[in-house]
């Protein structure tokens, strides 16, 4: 059981996948690596921008931008789309390589090894027809899950001409091997050329059994000839990666001949992307966020959005980029909320009580062992105790505000300003303080008319800034100008502090960060107690290697399903350690033509300290019994 890889680049940026030459797959050199996740393995770090690292040969020259005869000429261009995915693979002899062993031929037909043309490596499988009607081959049948997504795929050739279209597909048999029905995609292949058939198929309810065919359509009359290789049967694909080209380097010396691409995802695009909201006098982090990506404009089916812990007061942001915004969101969400980039390219926002709800961070996916049981992990485990990031005394600073409750001067010039006639000047007023109820200039109040006439108004009446237009009619001078409103100033700053005098007592005094963002006094206060609670004690980070392979089976499966905030055991005899931890960031490495798949886990201890919130008994509205008042604990 091996590990069917597919790399694909969107050069006609159409989100198809679909297009010439977009699937690089048989073009990828030595090894592709992908990393993801917070910047180290503590829940307390950021999450850093998802990367992607691959090389294509191009001893053909495609992926040479300047080279007018490539079939990719003019779509070589930067962000275009990056997507990395891997399947399981099924079907035992997808390639023909060691023989026909496992197909069957049937319609009046016959299957063999050939050497005469192969997709990849040097065989592939030759169908030749008789007379009869739909004349196919087909491999032996694999165990399948009832109504379950499959895919399939083929490369299909033939040297001339074929008189009916070819098919790849699945056929599906119950547990009696009894046969329901067949799921299909047909082509008319192109004469000399390699031929991919791809598709996705649910399985019948009662399938127990899945067998991969490729076919002829119909009936094409005796003497005809179909090659086929590289037939996968695979679950749904996983995806690895979902990002953009965001570097692209032509190595064209002799001996090299390769083209090296890095890729991001969707986050490094929010550094890119200038955010102006409407001020909010109360509102959620979650809701905060949904605000900033409805902003620059980010798709509603790509999100998937926590409401949210934290309160913030009197919220706004005024030109900064959505990446700085949203991690100052995490900041007042506390630890250990993330915002991270999904499957599907998806923005995905985790409060902090996050890893109490999920069943994925509430109970251990998957025990990891250097002895014994698989999966194993790799010697050496890299192990770090976590003294330099105990925390056991917290203050943050909270900046309370109020509004004034009379008009004053929110923004003001002395200058004097001239306009010619029938044309618009503005102005961009920047405030130190939030404002809202702006209003239009006054002419004798808010600025002096020397000469001709003006109209004067202002673009936004809430926020941090605006932008006064002044129209003139007639060549026009006003002296000075100022824009009234009420202020939201700071009326007093306050202390959240938060400390373990046995944890100060043993291992000194060590603080920790020293900003909640704009989190409002009391959830500064929450947050400050779960830093306390969670780290007053060292919390052991480990960095561990997994190496799947066609053998490993058990390992590359969980290398493909593994994700963030994913509570995991782990057991080392050498070190004596069977501790239950979460996944804070992974990187997977993938070489040998797809053979070996590491992954790296870099992982903190789930805390374990007395008096922190228990996924079994924080309140869950709807739930059996977490949801009944006096049963049900409040989360902090």
């Amino acid at each position: 059981m091996g590990t069917l890889y597919t790399i694909g680049i969107d050069w006609n940026n159409s989100g198809t996948w679909t297009g010439t030459g977009e699937d690089v797959t048989t073009r990828t050199l030595q090894e592709l690596s992908i990393t993801y996740g917070r910047n180290m393995e503590r829940a307390l770090n950021p999450v850093a921008t998802g990367s992607a690292d691959l090389a294509l040969l191009n001893t053909s020259r495609d992926y040479s931008p300047e080279n007018s005869g490539s079939p990719l000429v003019g779509t070589i261009l930067p962000a275009r789309g990056v997507r990395i995915q891997a399947a399981t693979i099924l079907n035992p002899n997808p390639d023909f390589e060691a023989g026909a062993t496992g197909w069957t031929a049937f319609g009046s037909s016959t299957i063999a090894q050939s050497t005469a043309f192969a997709h990849s490596g040097t065989k592939s499988g030759k169908l030749t027809t008789d007379a009869g009607a739909d004349p196919r081959a087909q491999e032996t049948q694999v165990a399948v899950s009832p109504s379950t997504s499959y895919g399939y795929t083929g490369h299909l050739y033939s040297p001339i001409g074929l008189p009916t279209d070819v098919a790849v597909g699945i056929n599906w048999y119950t547990s009696g091997s009894v046969f329901i029905s067949a799921s299909q995609t047909q082509k008319t292949i192109t004469t000399g050329q390699w031929t991919n058939i791809t598709a996705t198929a649910t399985s019948p309810g009662t399938a127990a059994f899945g067998q991969m065919r490729f076919s002829f359509v119909g009936t094409p009359g005796a003497g005809q000839v179909l090659y086929g290789d590289d037939l996968y049967l695979t679950p749904a694909p996983v995806t690895l990666f979902m990002g953009h080209m965001d570097e692209y380097g032509v190595r064209p010396a002799t001996g090299e001949r390769r083209v090296e691409v890095t890729a991001q995802d969707a986050l490094a695009k929010l550094k890119e992307a200038r955010v102006t909201t409407d001020l909010y006098p109360v509102i959620r982090t979650g809701d905060a966020v949904t605000a900033v990506l409805d902003a620059i404009g980010w798709p509603g089916g790509l999100r998937d959005i926590d409401k949210g812990a934290t309160i913030m007061r009197w919220w706004v942001v005024d030109g900064d980029d959505a990446y700085t915004t949203l991690t100052e969101i995490m900041s007042a969400e506390g630890t250990p909320s993330l915002i991270t980039i999904d499957s599907n390219g998806a923005i995905v926002f985790r409060d902090r009580h996050h890893r109490l709800l999920l069943a994925a961070s509430t109970s251990s996916q998957a025990t990891f062992s250097d002895s014994g049981s698989e999966p194993l992990f790799s010697a050496p485990l890299e192990y770090d105790q976590g003294w330099s990031d105990i925390v056991n005394d917290v203050s943050f600073d909270v900046d309370e505000r109020s509004p004034d409750p009379d008009i004053v001067t929110v923004w003001s010039s002395e200058l004097s300003y001239f306009i010619p006639n029938g044309t618009t000047y503005t102005i961009i007023a920047t405030a130190s303080d939030p404002f809202y109820g702006l209003i239009n200039p006054v002419s004798g109040t808010d600025y002096q008319l020397r000469s001709g006439s003006v109209v004067i108004t202002v673009s936004r009446t809430q926020g941090l800034s605006t932008i006064i237009s002044i129209v003139a009619t007639g060549d026009s001078v006003i002296d000075g100008l100022q824009v009234r409103g009420y202020l939201i100033p700071v009326s007093r700053t306050v202390r959240a502090v938060a400390s373990d005098s046995t944890s100060i007592t043993a291992y000194g005094h060590k603080s920790g960060p020293e900003d909640a963002g704009l989190a409002c006094l009391e959830d500064a206060k929450a947050i400050a107690a779960l830093l306390v609670a969670y780290r007053k004690d060292p919390l052991p980070i480990i960095t561990m290697d997994v190496i799947g392979s066609s053998g490993t089976a058990t390992r590359l499966t969980q290398n493909l399903t593994r994700d963030l905030s994913d509570r995991i055991t782990v057991v080392s005899a050498e070190l004596g350690l069977n501790r239950a931890f979460f996944v804070e960031n992974l990187t997977h490495r993938v070489s040998s033509a797809g053979l070996i798949h590491v992954t790296s886990y870099g992982c903190e201890a789930v805390p374990t300290s007395a008096g922190l919130d228990d996924a079994t008994t924080v309140f869950t509205f709807d739930h059996a019994t977490r949801g009944k008042f006096g049963t049900g604990k409040f989360a902090t």
